[in-house]
């Protein structure tokens, strides 16, 4: 994340790190696996680090139940704790206005027997714990990644994709969770979906197979359609391989909306309630793992190859493109 002229990174071995961004000089780190005693899990450290009011706010799953914790942006020294015994996530802390007032939501849950998380809100100023909703699968292996959503005046949605799949809660004048209603077949495994014009879009599934793209009713709960997009690409042997967005992920951006696959597959989107419909698409690359969100900033799209391509065997890479008008 960049901030105030610094860039704030958090890797996958629990190192958080604050660097000046015209001359990457390293201002601040700390080694937060060695003092906090978090644990690695499957995947490393999976969530971004958020930084707001002066404080770089991470989803910690600490020792003695430190769940998320605040590190002050210039010093890198601790401000405050949030105790709970849920673990970290694989899903980014965000900061929304809920009830008149900004809100830390963090939905954290690593992995645990039992398995253990949910949805935390949170005093993003001092730490305070105002409310946890657990939301968890009954599986070890589950994990919690998809970020919070924002999807009405006190309303957030949050997902996963093991058993439970979505649920729509609300904040009450209280400060507590109240569920609005549960969508078992709209579960993300990592993307965070959109919300816009009262609905919800998403690329919903666990594994390759049963993923597909679908958009709900924020109000109701309900569903309003499903689509599975396909379409052949075309190999230098002659041979046809069927692909698809499978776990995609969408970015909405000048209205436009972009969508990655995760085999390479980029597009331009129409969503609306009534369906979806593809206006523009290419194939970037054909490699596996393409789970990061496209990225644009001042007029330039970065996309991320993670691994080699398996038909065409280009390297792992970042890709930018020049969308500014010329």
């Amino acid at each position: 994340m960049i901030n105030s002229g610094k860039v704030y990174t958090l890797g996958v071995t629990s190192t958080l790190s604050c660097l000046d961004l015209p001359s990457g000089t390293l201002l601040w780190q700390r080694d937060l696996r060695s003092e906090f005693e978090v644990a690695s899990y499957f995947f490393g450290h999976g969530s971004c680090p958020l930084v707001y009011g002066g404080k770089v706010i991470v989803n910690l799953g600490g020792a003695d139940g430190l769940c998320v914790a605040a590190f002050d942006q210039n010093t890198g020294k601790l401000v405050w704790g949030t105790k709970h015994e849920w673990h970290s996530s694989y899903a980014s802390p965000v900061v929304k206005t809920l009830q008149g007032k900004p809100r830390l939501l963090v939905f954290a849950g690593g992995e645990s027997k039992p398995s253990t998380g949910g949805l935390l809100c949170i005093d993003p100023g001092t730490g305070k714990l105002f409310d946890s909703f657990f939301w968890r699968a009954d599986k070890y292996e589950s994990v919690n990644a998809s970020t919070p959503v924002l999807a009405g005046e006190n309303e957030v949605f949050i997902s996963e994709c093991y058993v439970n799949g979505g649920v729509l809660l609300r904040l009450t004048p209280e400060l507590k969770w109240k569920e609005i209603w549960r969508a078992p077949e709209f579960g993300m495994h990592w993307m965070t979906p959109l919300v816009f014009g009262g609905n919800l879009y998403g690329f919903r599934g666990r594994n390759e197979p049963d993923a597909w793209l679908a958009s709900y009713h924020v109000v109701t709960g309900k569903e309003n359609w499903r689509k599975d997009f396909q379409w052949p690409i075309h190999l230098s042997e002659g041979r046809d391989y069927q692909m698809k967005f499978f776990r995609g992920s969408l970015l909405r951006a000048d209205g436009k909306i972009f969508c990655l696959g995760e085999l390479g597959s980029f597009a331009i989107l129409d969503l609306s309630p009534e369906g979806a419909e593809i206006s523009s698409q290419t194939q970037l690359f054909t490699a596996r793992s393409s789970w990061s969100l496209p990225v644009i900033h001042r007029g330039l799209l970065y996309i991320s190859q993670h691994e080699r391509g398996f038909f065409d065997q280009s390297e792992p890479r970042i890709i930018c493109y020049d969308l500014r008008k010329k």
